[in-house]
């Protein structure tokens, strides 16, 4: 995973030499815990690869205990996590970059169910809303607005639902 023959793993007892910088005391002090009688260690942290690229790891490891209860070895098991990392990092961008969105819109944005019920508000310009974000969600459009308008909105919502095109 790391690119280090097992030799080398164990004869320059890499592993705290390999320990990423920001994770490092984290996983140490977690370590220490383990040892001094923890009976499990789960840690999510990364490492640097023998080619200096950076892998994040999920480790964990149960202590195993004689007879007597006194401690024999550690078993346990590291995934690479890589990919699951730089997809979790890749989502939360793409929800920041949606969340500023939103919060520089003027529009009023929600999601109106074909039976006119509120199903989302977004918290774009709640100034313009009709009532509190609230008092919306789960209502329909004429518990809301005087009936002529609620029908109204409801004939452009359903004819919008149909021809897939935006109404004006």
């Amino acid at each position: 995973m790391l690119g280090y023959t097992p030799e080398e793993w164990l004869e320059n007892k890499l592993w705290t030499k390999c320990l990423h910088p920001d994770d490092r005391e984290r996983v140490l002090a977690a370590d220490e815990r383990f040892e001094a009688g923890g009976e499990s260690f789960s840690e999510e942290y990364r490492l640097f690869a023998k080619d200096g690229s950076v892998v994040w790891v999920l480790e964990e490891a149960v202590l195993v205990r004689d007879e007597a209860g006194e401690p024999l070895y550690w078993q346990g098991v590291i995934f690479d996590i890589t990919k699951r990392k730089e997809a979790e990092e890749q989502l939360r961008l793409s929800e920041a970059e949606l969340r500023a969105l939103f919060e520089a819109m003027d529009d009023v944005v929600f999601e109106i169910d074909v039976q006119g019920r509120y199903l989302k508000v977004a918290p774009t310009n709640p100034s313009l809303l009709y009532r509190p974000r609230e008092e919306l969600l789960g209502k329909t459009l004429h518990e809301v607005l005087p009936t002529k308008k609620a029908e109204e909105l409801l004939s452009h919502i359903r004819r919008s639902l149909e021809s897939r095109k935006t109404e004006k």
